[in-house]
């Protein structure tokens, strides 16, 4: 499957999923598209949403867009962040989920990004994955500690503000 292909979809490592580089939902297929970057994958799929993605394609709408791509700086699947950071996965990191988060940011009208302050252990890779997109990105709102805020808990009435990482 290629990333936007139908109205939903994901991209993932293999048949395990323990890799997810991509997802998508799109309701306007001739609409503008919206490119959220998070930290990691948690445990939305091709066809079931989390609520963090329920909550970005209500935003989405909210703003005008006509779909959904969904990727993150870190490809590794997992509903706690911390494992991040002890895994020896991180050779996942490169290759196939820069390949995503390029292709999407092409397909993308805006980026939006919303790691949370997690960011903060993420070494140099939002600065890699930021060059890697190569557009203006946006967030909601910046942490005290300067990081994009994760959209999960942000009103609805929320808009999109450029981010420049500090």
């Amino acid at each position: 499957m290629n990333i936007g292909e139908g109205i939903s979809g994901a991209l993932f490592s293999d048949e395990n999923r323990r890799f997810r580089y991509a997802l998508w939902r799109i309701w306007q297929p001739d609409g503008d598209k919206l490119l959220f970057i998070g930290l990691n994958p948690s445990t939305a799929n091709d066809v079931k949403d989390d609520p963090t993605i329920r909550r970005l394609i209500r935003f989405a709408k909210s703003w005008g867009f006509g779909g959904l791509f969904a990727g993150n700086l870190f490809s590794l699947v997992t509903a706690d962040p911390a494992v991040l950071w002890f895994s020896s996965s991180k050779e996942e990191v490169n290759g196939p989920n820069d390949i995503a988060l390029k292709q999407m940011s092409g397909l993308s009208r805006k980026v939006m990004v919303g790691w949370g302050n997690q960011g903060i252990y993420a070494g140099t890779r939002p600065e890699e994955v930021l060059a890697l997109i190569g557009q203006p990105v946006f967030c909601i709102k910046r942490t005290k500690e300067g990081q994009p805020f994760h959209p999960l808990y942000m009103p609805l009435s929320s808009q999109l503000v450029p981010y420049v990482r500090e």
